[in-house]
């Protein structure tokens, strides 16, 4: 049985502004930051081959605008916009069962490579 599937979806986290600070503002207003917006994709494959093996795998990718990240200024944690970032990856896993005269359960593996940046 061989199954596919394909994912896309968009998401965001609101923006605010920063209200602790270790010392005011020279204005006495506060620091405001942007809203985190975030754009990911998913393409994969489900496989079961002969009727001992099913192997699994997947790739993806995210992009990151305004990526919102926490800075500590002294004890107080600011939220600030450090700009666009991404996330791309590619996953396999397999699980192998053995005949029925075999002690033991399945063999189990995969691997994943991740690859982040933030220019």
């Amino acid at each position: 049985m061989l199954s596919t599937y394909l994912s896309y979806g968009t998401s965001f986290k609101s923006g605010g502004f920063n209200t602790r600070y270790n010392a005011p503002t020279a204005d006495n207003l506060p620091v405001p930051f942007d809203k985190e917006q975030v754009a990911t994709g998913e393409i994969g494959v489900k496989a079961d081959l002969a009727d001992k093996l099913r192997v699994n795998a997947a790739a993806f990718a995210s992009r990151y605008e305004d990526m919102q990240l926490i800075f500590r200024q002294g004890v107080v944690p600011l939220l600030f916009n450090a700009g666009s970032a991404s996330i791309d990856g590619v996953e396999v896993e397999f699980t192998y069962r053995h005949g029925q005269h075999r002690a033991g359960g399945p063999e189990r593996g995969g691997d994943l490579y991740h690859r982040g940046r933030y220019p």
